[in-house]
């Protein structure tokens, strides 16, 4: 897979078949290469916090073509529509999520013990 950073809000990656994978707000987009036509959509969990105060802005895989996302969170109420909602009024804890990138099925999801503002990272032994 390669991994191609944007400013447009969320990221996005290419895998082996062309499909172009999306992660924004709450949800993961598969997006054919060719047409850019919607192929798939998943909801993302978001743990002890709501949809609509979550973002997932933070994706990675590895080579067997599992996904690794994680979100920011804002506080019920808060309006800020930019990573800056973090520092101005944080949320509840992140959760982490791994997706099958050929299935479109979570794997596994995991709450964090709080709300972590780095990007995620992977690694794997070539």
């Amino acid at each position: 897979m390669i991994q191609i950073f944007t400013d447009a809000g969320g990221l996005y990656m290419v895998g082996d078949t062309g499909d172009i994978v999306v992660v924004t707000s709450s949800y993961l987009y598969k997006l054919n290469g060719t047409t850019g036509a919607v192929e798939a959509v998943l909801s993302l969990p978001t743990g002890a916090t709501l949809p609509s105060n979550t973002y997932f802005n933070g994706l990675d895989g590895w080579p067997d073509g599992t996904l690794v996302m994680k979100d920011f969170t804002r506080a019920a109420g808060c309006t800020l529509q930019s990573p800056s909602a973090i520092n101005k009024c944080p949320g509840g804890p992140s959760v982490v999520s791994t997706v099958d990138s050929k299935t479109f099925k979570i794997l596994d999801s995991v709450q964090l013990a709080q709300l972590i503002g780095g990007r995620i990272t992977t690694s794997a032994r070539w």
